[in-house]
């Protein structure tokens, strides 16, 4: 066993989490034996395989569970049946729900909400409300995430409205490349992300 569940204990959400102790040292994410964790309602939550934790206030409960060398901190919630495993990171106030998976080296922080049955996974980065599958594009001189209304374009995180409607002096000043950049792929980016904004019927949830 890697960990154990203490006694401490918290009343959150109408559960009864505990916080985790580590009983032995994970070097790869510089946990060491003795170390508190974070809060789950059960064993669960956390497996006792691989390198996955949960860190600081971040909690895990519901049938939710985290596989892998996957990690979970800050504030974040992981809750319902979602599965957050392999590589990926949540943390910040990021919300995961619901039957969401997020996987691969995918990373959901900040205020994110990812809930329904959407599927974070590869290198995507969300920040934002994510209902579906948000479209990730690589091999761009940066990398893409369009999620329910706003889209990532290397680390500029805007509305998908504020970016159609961006000229092209807003674009030049994002970096001395921006601009030919976004002449070559505004049309195709801009397409990609009005359609994946079609079939958004609730964007407003609360967490």
């Amino acid at each position: 066993m890697k960990y154990e569940l203490t006694s401490e204990t918290l009343d959150f959400d109408g559960r009864k989490l505990q916080r985790i102790l580590a009983l032995k040292d994970i070097p790869a994410i510089g946990v060491k034996a003795g170390d508190l964790g974070g809060w789950v309602e059960s064993e669960e939550n956390l497996s006792q395989d691989g390198d996955c934790w949960i860190f600081d206030d971040a909690k895990v409960y519901d049938s939710a569970r985290v596989r892998g060398l996957a990690v979970v901190r800050d504030s974040a919630i992981v809750r319902g049946s979602a599965v957050v495993r392999d590589l990926a990171k949540v943390y910040g106030s990021a919300r995961v729900r619901d039957l969401a998976k997020v996987y691969g080296s995918a990373i959901v922080y900040g205020s994110a909400i990812v809930y329904g049955s959407a599927i974070v996974r590869g290198l995507a980065e969300v920040y934002g409300l994510v209902s579906k599958t948000p479209i990730y594009l690589a091999g761009l001189r940066w990398p893409i995430t369009i999620e329910d209304t706003h889209m990532s374009i290397g680390c500029q995180y805007h509305s998908i409205a504020d970016w159609a409607s961006f000229d092209d002096a807003r674009i030049a000043v994002m970096h001395y490349e921006a601009l030919g950049f976004w002449i070559e792929n505004k049309d195709l980016i801009l397409t990609l992300a009005k359609r994946h904004m079609k079939n958004i019927t609730n964007p407003r949830i609360n967490s």
